[in-house]
């Protein structure tokens, strides 16, 4: 038995679909998207939160940020996290995981 694939257009980037499925499949990181979408917005408090040194946070959340999850702003003299609700990674990541965002608008 043969299976025909139908032409459905150019094929997705699947080094970015790679980079974005490991970026979302480390637990630190869904902990880190946890806390961020219930206000934790600080490196300090993000550490505290999910255990981890800022230095691991701050490294984790460059990775995310890269793909588009997560925008900061400077707010002296902390980093100011917050998630990217309309970029168009974040919004595939929420239709996949709703248990970590809940119903966010």
């Amino acid at each position: 038995m043969h299976i025909r694939f139908q032409d459905a257009g150019p094929e997705p980037d699947f080094d970015a679909l790679a980079r974005f499925c490991g970026a979302a499949s480390s637990p630190q990181r869904l902990r880190l998207l946890y806390a961020i979408a219930r206000g934790v917005t600080t490196v300090s408090e993000l550490a505290k939160w999910v255990g981890l040194t800022t230095t691991a946070v701050s490294a984790h959340l460059g990775e995310l940020r890269s793909l588009g999850l997560f925008q900061s702003r400077r707010i002296h003299p902390h980093h100011e996290w917050r998630l990217a609700l309309e970029h168009p990674n974040f919004q595939r990541l929420q239709l996949a995981l709703p248990e970590i965002f809940g119903s966010l608008h």
